[in-house]
Formats: C-alpha cells, structure tokens, sequence
C-alpha cells in the first residue's frame, strides 16, 4: 500500500481490535494480549505504518472541548455505568485534543434546566446531553441550534431539534419485547401492571413510548389481558402497591428502578417481574428469584459511543448515522452473569 493517511479509528477496524488497543501497541504502554498485539502489528506491517504520520495529522486539527449534560452519578449506578463509558471514550480520544467539560444536574428540572443552560454559555465545540425534561429541552436546544454546537442526545430522543445523532433503544420496541416475554411468563386472569416511578413522567417519553409498546404488542397479537397503569412520583409511594398484589399476575417496570418493586413483592414467587438493568439490586433480586427478566439497556456503549461519534464529526467531518439503536439484550439469572 501507498503512503495513505491511516487513524487510529482505521487501523482498529482493519485489526478487528479497539482504538485504545492500537494506541497501546503504537505507543507501547498497558496491557494488550498477544493476539490483540499481533493483530495490530500485523496491520501497520501492511500499511507501511510510520508513527509521525497519525502525529502530523492530529496537529492538524484543533483542540475540542465537549460539553457533557449527565445526571449527577454518584449515587445512581446506572448514569455511573453511563459516566463510565464517557470517561472511558474520553481517555481514548485525549491524544486527538479531545477534552470534556462535566455539567452534571441533580434530578430537578430547574438544575437540569441550569446546568444545560450554563453547558450553552460555554460554548463547547460539540454537547453530549441526556436530555430528561421533554418539554424543558425544546428551548435550550433552539438555543443550541442558534449557536451552530453539533450535540448528541443518550438515553432520550427529543423530536423537533437538530441533532447528529441519537444513541439509545428502540423503545416502543422494547416495550413490546417486554409483552411478548410476559405473555409466556403470565398465563392466568389476573391483571397485570405497567409501574413508572419517575418524578416528572410527562416529560419522560422515553418511558411513555415502552407503556405503548407493551400495550401495542398485546393489542396486535388479540391478546386479551388486564392491564393497569400505574405511576408513582416517588419510591415511597410504592407502599400502596400492597392493596393490589393478591389480584397481580405480572409487573412490567419501565424504569431501572425494578428492585423497589421486587423489595414490595417480598417472597411471593407467583407474582412475574420484567424490568430494566443491570444494577446491583436488580441482579441481587434476579438471582433470588424476586426478578424474572431484566432488558439490558447497555449505559456504558451509550456513553461510549456518544462521545465517539461526536469526535468522528469534529475531528473527521464524516457523516454520522442519525440513530444509533443499541440491542434490547434479554438477561435472565442462566446469563446474569456473563454481563457482570
């Protein structure tokens, strides 16, 4: 091969191997196994691979700072699994002049509200955001647009604002994968529950679209089944789910919250539970037998790849799909643990 201008994104995909893989054979620092290794070198045999030459095109470009809009993580495992991710492709992408500025909110509107507000007053290259609040978004995103700042949004689509590119679920899908799995756990007249336990659940579309998803899949497959809908704004209004568990057949959790429902449910095994993630309780409970499926909605690619996909636009200036749908992974406590 000629003298080409190869990336390290390039050489990862002609080795079959990560980029932080390649970073670590170029520059001989880590751990890499000797298949990996020999992958590699494999590759920049077959480029006729010189190290000044991805040198002298990262001087090419500019520094880039992005702008990271997250939950505050410290105590929520899932947005933890999230941050990691992002730390992860942030280490990754260092040698390229990539650096992130963290605006992490509490789980308010007004503090999401400030702290997208001040990401914008920034005035990062590019945004990550995982956009909580519906309605609250429209305005600050207009704001975005106004400014020209490329952003990605994980976890929750927002409609009507011009994003590059989504990272998350098929969730209508997922939904209705979680039907289609109670429908072969659930086979008696008893009702079943969709749960929600979120503060502001008209703002959370993301969950509204798994509620229609699941009622959808019922609905085309002339399944008849009593279905109830139930939304807490807080954990602690669980309680009241007591009064109705003897008429409960199956309860579909739309949250990663599910272990609060499995805590409320106690030792009655009848009672089929479907929820989401991988957190510490969720697993805790689903090796007990309190949680009978858990729907994988992989927080760390889509921290990973939010980032990623982003630098391929600012450094690159490739085109970008416009949704990234990650896999609807179907946990149970037989495989539990190879996700672990």
């Amino acid at each position: 091969m000629g003298k080409e201008r190869y990336t390290i994104r390039d050489i990862a995909a002609m080795a079959n191997v990560s980029r932080g893989t390649v970073d670590r054979v170029i520059h001989n620092r880590g751990t890499v196994s000797e298949d990996a290794a020999k992958k590699v070198k494999e590759v920049l045999e077959k480029i006729n691979y010189e190290p000044n030459l991805i040198a002298r095109s990262l001087k090419a470009h500019k520094d880039s700072v992005i702008a990271v809009v997250i939950p505050e993580y410290s105590e929520d495992y899932y947005w933890r699994q999230c941050a990691y991710g992002i730390r992860t492709s942030e280490k990754e992408f260092r040698q390229f002049g990539i650096s992130l500025e963290y605006f992490q909110y509490s789980k308010t509107q007004e503090d999401y509200n400030k702290k997208f507000s001040e990401a914008i007053d920034f005035n990062p290259d590019a945004v990550l955001i995982a956009p909580v609040y519906y309605q609250d978004s429209l305005e600050l995103f207009h704001r975005l647009e106004k400014k020209n700042i490329p952003f990605n949004l994980i976890n929750t689509p927002i409609e009507d604002v011009s994003y590059r590119t989504f990272i998350g679920q098929d969730y209508r899908k997922s939904g209705r994968v979680a039907a289609q799995l109670m429908n072969t756990l659930v086979r008696n007249e008893k009702k079943i529950l969709v749960i929600h336990v979120e503060q502001y659940f008209e703002n959370s579309t993301h969950l509204q679209e798994k509620e229609q998803g699941f009622k959808d899949y019922l609905q085309d497959k002339n399944i008849s089944q009593d279905i109830e809908v139930l939304t807490f704004r807080d954990a602690k209004e669980l309680t009241d789910l007591k009064a109705i568990l003897p008429e409960t057949a199956g309860i579909f959790m739309t949250t990663s919250k599910t272990h609060l429902v499995a805590e409320h449910i106690g030792d009655n095994e009848d009672i089929k539970v479907i929820g989401y993630d991988l957190i510490p309780k969720n697993v805790q409970y689903m090796k007990e037998g309190k949680i009978n499926i858990l729907i994988h909605q992989n927080p760390i690619s889509q921290g990973y790849d939010g980032i990623s996909m982003l630098v391929e636009h600012l450094i690159y200036k490739r085109e970008v799909p416009k949704v990234k749908l990650l896999p609807l992974d179907i946990v149970i406590s037989e495989n539990v643990d190879c996700y672990l």
